[in-house]
């Protein structure tokens, strides 16, 4: 319940932000800077990831600090293809068997 809940927040939170924060050239010219220099980094197009990153940072959820940790935290758990098993963190949190198998259901 809780998940859906921050959710539903967020969710307006964005909308909210959409409405308002787009619309004023002072605060878009600022997003726009932090989408650029922040999450592209030079580059020209963004994935929905990056799109989320920003998101996070424009509604000040995140800093670039904090999703730097982030990233390196999903690093460290090896990721093949770009994913990461559901075991690989049950063994990161280090879970116990019996709760392995509840999280695997």
């Amino acid at each position: 319940m809780n998940v859906i809940t921050n959710f539903t927040e967020l969710m307006v939170e964005l909308n909210e932000w959409e409405r308002h924060g787009i619309a004023h050239p002072d605060t878009a010219k600022s997003a726009y800077n932090v989408l650029k220099n922040d999450v592209l980094e030079g580059k020209e197009t963004l994935t929905e990831l990056e799109f989320l990153k920003f998101s996070l940072i424009q509604m000040k959820r995140m800093d670039k600090k904090e999703l730097a940790d982030v990233t390196r935290a999903f690093q460290a758990l090896s990721p093949k293809d770009g994913a990461v098993s559901l075991r690989a963190i049950a063994d990161s949190l280090e879970i116990n068997e019996d709760e392995k198998e509840v999280a695997a259901k």
